[in-house]
């Protein structure tokens, strides 16, 4: 019988983490009743004659540690996985299959997520590259992750695939320093050929204040918040970013230009 890492990698589920639980606190364990034989590593025969060596227990492992960033970024356990994020997924699952053959770019995307909690869609995608495809994401929160954070820190056993970068908008690049981190990132995905998905920020302004006719100060400050209002998420960015963003993503486009 084959081993259920092969089994899994291409079927849909309607959990995309099938296989996994996870606790509410956070904690990912290995479903009792799909990996009650398993051990890390151990050698399976395949039926075409084949062996094969199990690697659920490293992939463990590595969704272990997203969780773990998650919460130390959000300071709350990982939500579980979100039905909204769903159709997104699979369109997620025909990314990775093309990743294998070597032909992909990322995407840029707004789920409208809760900002409070981060884009449920970036650290899904992140875990079901982990433990369906066993590749190696790098998620960086614009706005949360760490200088020494932002760039991959690729060692030995990254398997003979690109790094996958995922980006957590949740700061706007109207601030300086959030901008000059997303371009050192892209940059560096540019450069390492790394297919780029990002969740982009709708930023959420208080309604304006009422204000009197002559009221000018008050006035200026509501017609600043309307161009704010206005902007894209990703008008902020200069064009080299943009020219390199394009080689690594496609649909940056629609949040680019009103």
């Amino acid at each position: 019988m084959s081993c259920f890492m092969v089994q899994q990698k291409h079927r849909c589920f309607s959990n995309p983490l099938v296989g996994l639980v996870i606790s509410e606190s956070g904690h990912a364990t290995l479903h009792p009743d799909i990996f009650s034989c398993c051990s890390d590593p151990q050698e399976h025969l395949q039926e075409d004659g084949s062996w094969f060596i199990c690697s659920a227990r490293k992939r463990l492992s590595r969704v272990q540690d997203l969780l773990d960033q998650y919460k130390r970024l959000w300071k709350q356990p990982f939500p579980g996985f979100p039905r909204a994020a769903q159709p997104r997924i699979q369109e997620y699952f025909h990314a990775m299959i093309c990743l294998e053959k070597g032909l992909l770019k990322g995407s840029v995307f707004c789920s409208d997520s809760d900002q409070t909690r981060g884009s449920d869609d970036i650290w899904l995608m992140a875990m079901v590259s982990v433990w369906r495809y066993d590749f190696h994401p790098h998620v960086v929160t614009i706005g949360l992750s760490r200088e020494d954070e932002l760039l991959p820190h690729l060692g030995t056993g990254c398997g003979q695939y690109r790094p996958i970068v995922l980006v957590d908008q949740v700061k706007s690049f109207r601030f300086p320093h959030f901008r000059q981190d997303f371009e050192l990132l892209v940059s560096w995905a540019d450069r390492a050929e790394a297919p780029l998905w990002m969740d982009v920020i709708r930023e959420v302004f208080d309604p304006p204040p009422k204000e009197t006719s002559s009221d000018a100060l008050l006035s200026a400050y509501n017609k600043r918040i309307s161009r704010f209002r206005k902007t894209p998420p990703l008008a902020h960015l200069d064009s080299n970013t943009l020219s390199r963003l394009s080689s690594v993503s496609v649909g940056y486009r629609n949040f680019h230009s009103p």
